[in-house]
């Protein structure tokens, strides 16, 4: 018999333990948080390799200055702060190491036609093949 009353009695201390109500505290500190932002641009308004069209338009003569028409959408480039970019432009799949050609699309004997970018509407600054062009400093706004 005594060894049934020792048995009853760690019952109620076993349940008494497991429904103990836990107890709710607020805890305030500090996380300290960082980010490194290495120098990086995105190039936008670009599909499928192709960044943009120039049209010539329909010419008789070749030895006038003949304006191309830029297409509409652009290029974009937004650099994260302080971020120097630059673009160079290649001779094109027609050029060679001096010169930018258009040709007519043959495959014998194409006809090519020599011409020049510049970066403003005076023609004063040839953009050089293969040469850089240092864009704005980044300031990571459109």
């Amino acid at each position: 018999m005594n060894k049934q009353k020792a048995a009853l009695g760690t019952v109620p201390l076993l349940l008494m333990f497991l429904s103990t109500p836990s107890v709710n505290a607020d805890i305030s500190g500090n996380i300290n948080v960082s980010l490194n932002i290495t120098p990086t641009c995105l190039v936008s308004n670009v599909s499928s390799g192709v960044w943009g069209a120039m049209e010539f338009g329909t010419v008789s003569n070749l030895n006038a200055d003949i304006p191309a028409t830029v297409g509409t959408n652009g290029l974009s480039v937004v650099c994260s702060p302080n971020t120097v970019a630059s673009l160079t432009l290649n001779a094109g799949a027609n050029g060679t190491s001096s010169l930018r050609r258009l040709s007519n699309g043959a495959t014998t004997n194409p006809t090519l036609i020599t011409y020049r970018l510049y970066s403003d509407a005076g023609h004063n600054s040839e953009i050089v093949i293969n040469t850089p062009i240092t864009l704005p400093t980044g300031t990571g706004v459109a």
